[in-house]
């Protein structure tokens, strides 16, 4: 029986005391509605909703949101190319061990654009990538910087919607080809206490 207690007792210290933990992941809890306005122009909402999880045993700080809009064919991550929508958000603590939820509001482009119009609660962007076969294709990337007691500073970007439109001239529509909603890992490593 005392056998067990210590067993017990030595993984609780490893677990709660020696071994340090940074694990945040991300959920878009409310996704940017992206919409084809005409043939040659596509919109997004100004605000959307995420939802941060640590699952670490230390804090870990979200310290600004941008979120990139791409119009790229590729399947990779969002270009030098995107438009960057920068927002004014709060940083955000997520204590260890705590689930929270946060709305972002989007206050525009970073650079001046002319093309790039608000209306209504919208951001409105011409089409800049058309296929021969008349497909527009956009991707949102979302980009966090992220402060943890073990990294100084951390820039992450995570691919959260993906679609195609085709831009017919009666009716243009956007198809999304990948929900991106599922948990991002933002960071995730861990380290020992009395090695620093």
């Amino acid at each position: 029986m005392s056998g067990g207690a210590l067993v017990f007792s030595a993984l609780s210290l490893y677990f709660s005391v020696l071994r340090e933990t940074d694990d945040l992941r991300l959920i878009v809890s409310k996704l940017p509605d992206v919409q084809l306005e005409d043939r040659d122009h596509l919109s997004i909402n100004n605000e959307f909703s995420l939802s941060l999880i640590n699952g670490g045993n230390r804090p870990a700080v979200i310290l600004r949101y941008t979120l990139l809009v791409d119009q790229g064919i590729d399947d990779g991550y969002c270009s030098d190319r995107a438009i960057w929508f920068h927002s004014d958000t709060a940083p955000i603590i997520v204590k260890a061990g705590e689930a929270l939820s946060a709305g972002v509001e989007l206050k525009g482009p970073d650079e001046e654009s002319t093309q790039v119009k608000a209306a209504k609660g919208r951001w409105t962007i011409p089409i800049s990538d058309r296929s021969e076969e008349d497909f527009a294709h956009v991707r949102l990337c979302l980009e966090l910087e992220v402060a943890t007691p073990s990294l100084a500073y951390e820039r992450v970007q995570l691919k959260i919607l993906q679609g195609t439109g085709r831009l017919d001239k009666d009716t243009p529509f956007l198809l999304l080809t990948e929900d991106l909603s599922r948990p991002h890992k933002v960071i995730q490593h861990w380290g020992f206490s009395f090695l620093k």
